[in-house]
């Protein structure tokens, strides 16, 4: 019976950042921890899913660790076809606080490096593992009726009959991950900036996710810092004025390269040699992030992404000083606290 479930008791996707879990591709020698895992939970390795029976230890796994130690496991197959890749999640086990959030994440993220569609598969008495899912982007795809009872019958399995609550195990729901097409998937990330797993970028910003960004400070060859006001439809501080380009580093990017690509995106300079200034870390009710922090001289054109700047000009640093003196709620709170006094602002 595949029914995957969460049993660390956590209560929001921020647990994977305060107990700094990691993800790794399980090897050989994880085989006989897998095998007495698989039984504590179920049993036995063997599982029963879509009506096929198979020994969970011969799968592919994720294994999370906390201070080198194993705290969760997640065993998955490749379901799909060449011209069609799936991956199917079918056991995931967390015995630590942020351990199934993780395993989770790391899941999507290969999906994402092959191209393919995220499943997991679960029963539908397993009510605290459907909110589990569906918090962290997946929707309900299928409901194969009587696959439990189906299961039973072809293998032998001793499979209760109910849950500890007295629920029928009768039915598997097979849930789905698929991001939006014009959805950003981003890196999620430990205090010290280690990449630690992969989410939505609409579930970063529900969640108040730890992730990556940068922020790149454009100068002009007279020393004058170019500011912009952010669009009213930005998904965090909209219609602020701003005192830098930058963004969130997308799933397997590189700081350097994430910069690159926003300064371009936002202000169309492309071919400008950017110098890391510094690494910071900020956060509040609206964002938290690892900061990368570039800075750049420009004499060129600016052509702003109407998507992203309403507005932007070239200013002296006394000027700049005395626009956020006079308006300090105005700006970017994170700009002001990671680059206020590199610009003197403070």
């Amino acid at each position: 019976m595949a029914a995957p479930v969460d049993s660390s008791g956590e209560s929001s996707v921020e647990s994977v950042v305060a107990s700094a879990v990691t993800v790794r591709p399980a090897t050989d020698r994880d085989r006989r921890w897998i095998r007495m895992t698989l039984t504590l939970a179920w049993g036995s390795s063997q599982i029963a899913v879509h009506d096929d029976l198979f020994d969970a230890t011969t799968l592919p796994a994720f294994v999370a660790e906390r201070d080198g130690a194993p705290v969760g496991l997640l065993t998955w197959r490749d379901a799909g076809t060449p011209e069609a890749p799936e991956l199917e999640a079918d056991t995931l086990d967390s015995l630590a606080p942020g351990a199934g959030t993780a395993l989770l994440y790391a899941f999507f993220e290969l999906a994402v490096e092959r191209g393919a569609r995220a499943y997991l598969v679960t029963t539908a008495n397993n009510v605290r593992a459907i909110g589990f899912y569906t918090r962290r982007g997946m929707r309900l795809a299928r409901i194969d009726l009587d696959a439990v009872d189906r299961s039973r019958v072809a293998h032998g399995k001793d499979i209760p009959a109910a849950d500890a609550h007295g629920v029928p195990i009768r039915d598997e729901l097979t849930f789905e991950w698929v991001p939006g097409p014009a959805e950003e998937v981003v890196d999620l990330c430990a205090p010290d900036g280690t990449v630690i797993g992969v989410a939505p970028r609409s579930q970063v910003r529900r969640r108040n996710l730890l992730h990556a960004a940068t922020g790149i400070v454009v100068r002009d060859p007279a020393g004058r810092v170019y500011i912009h006001r952010r669009t009213a439809t930005k998904d965090v501080y909209p219609g602020r004025y701003d005192l830098c380009a930058g963004g969130v580093l997308q799933a397997g990017e590189e700081p350097l390269a994430s910069a690159q690509r926003e300064l371009a995106e936002e202000l169309g300079i492309t071919g400008a040699p950017l110098e890391p200034l510094a690494t910071g870390f900020f956060e509040d009710q609206a964002t938290r992030y690892v900061a990368h922090l570039f800075t750049t001289t420009w004499d060129g054109p600016i052509r702003h992404q109407p998507s992203e700047v309403d507005w932007g000009a070239w200013v002296d640093l006394a000027e700049l000083r005395r626009r956020v003196a006079d308006q300090p709620d105005e700006w970017m709170p994170d700009a002001l606290a990671l680059l206020g006094d590199h610009l003197g602002l403070r």
